[in-house]
């Protein structure tokens, strides 16, 4: 995983991040049919926003993403310290210096 990440440092092919919006949006649209789905959405909208935008508000943010915001946004976390939270058995886990080794570009 940590390789995966590395590689958004150098950014996504525009057939890779339309591919991802487009199976973004249509799994929000499909989200949005489930009622217990829908609460869980509010109440986290509310929680992080205040208030609770629309499908087609969110849509609209997806359709503006761009490799550039990617390249961004990636190069940002990638350059602080990583937080690591396990739950469960830990005893396969490597250990927080080697994750963070992994991280560093």
């Amino acid at each position: 995983m940590s390789q995966e990440l590395k590689k958004l440092r150098q950014g996504v092919e525009a057939e890779e991040l339309s591919r991802a919006i487009n199976m973004t949006r249509a799994a929000l649209f499909l989200n949005l049919e489930s009622s217990g789905i829908v609460c869980e959405d509010l109440g986290r909208q509310l929680m992080y926003y205040g208030k609770r935008h629309s499908g087609a508000e969110l849509s609209a943010q997806l359709k503006q993403l761009t490799a550039d915001d990617i390249k961004r946004v990636s190069e940002k976390l990638l350059s602080s310290e990583p937080v690591v939270a396990a739950y469960g058995d830990i005893s396969c886990m490597p250990a927080y210096s080697s994750i963070a080794a992994a991280l560093q570009g």
